[in-house]
């Protein structure tokens, strides 16, 4: 299991090294495995855009968690299932779970999982256009991650403020996050990150009139998700191209 995990849950490859690990500690009858393997495969498989055995994953993580689940799987649960909705695009039902986990975590001490929780309210409220309260909510798990340490999430946070700065004040600073947060996850291979952070440099790019460095993104975008498995990904990029090219106004990152 926790050889899968180390492949990224948003690495189509991941589904197969985790379903295996799934298979064996079911063979064990080890409950807390088959825990720990179904929430990165309910992660992985939203990711990939299947959104009937992603839920049916993180169910069944839940019945064998039971009614008094331990804290922490609590919590990743609510987070899961907030990035589950967020990928199949049910975003009121994911927000719901991502503040609920955020008020778990305040309350049961897990600073990361408060902070995450928070991220992916922001990302929310981003999607849904609210962009105030996507800054908030961003600014506040930035603050808390750079306090613990948690340098990935950090730049995670880095990335999507820095966009909100250069789309909504056409801040350069905005753009230059965005390339800093680019380079950490290539330098890293954290895929998803890498992605998402190109996915909002071409909307910038394409936002502030260079449209051909826009296009250009786009297709880098296309041609990692593709490699990866990433199909929320790919469809985004493609929906993006193709207002591009009927003047439509371009999709939000997700």
């Amino acid at each position: 299991a926790d050889s899968a995990r180390k492949v990224g849950v948003v690495d189509g490859r991941a589904i197969g090294l985790l379903r295996e690990a799934l298979e064996l500690a079911r063979q064990a009858n080890d409950v807390q495995a088959q825990i720990r393997c179904l929430i990165p495969l309910a992660h992985s498989y939203g990711g990939s855009g299947d959104r009937d055995a992603a839920l049916a994953a993180l169910e069944e993580a839940r019945e064998l968690a039971g009614d008094t689940p331990d804290r922490i799987i609590e919590v990743e649960l609510l987070k899961t299932e907030a990035l589950v909705r967020y990928y199949v695009g049910d975003l009121q039902i994911g927000l719901e779970a991502a503040h609920r986990g955020m008020e778990l975590g305040k309350e049961y001490g897990f600073a990361y999982e408060a902070a995450v929780n928070a991220h992916n309210l922001g990302e929310f409220h981003l999607r849904l256009g609210d962009y105030k309260r996507a800054f908030a909510m961003l600014r506040y798990s930035y603050d808390v991650a750079r306090d613990h340490g948690f340098v990935k999430l950090q730049y995670g946070n880095m990335r999507v403020l820095g966009f909100i700065d250069a789309v909504k004040l056409g801040s350069e600073e905005g753009r230059a996050k965005i390339i800093e947060a680019w380079n950490y996850a290539r330098e890293h291979g954290y895929v998803w990150d890498l992605v998402q952070a190109r996915y909002m440099l071409a909307i910038v790019d394409h936002a502030q009139g260079h449209h051909e460095d826009g296009r250009t993104g786009l297709r880098e975008v296309l041609q990692l998700a593709g490699e990866y498995g990433m199909q929320h990904y790919e469809r985004a990029a493609e929906e993006a191209l193709a207002a591009i090219e009927a003047g439509l106004p371009v999709p939000m990152p997700s």
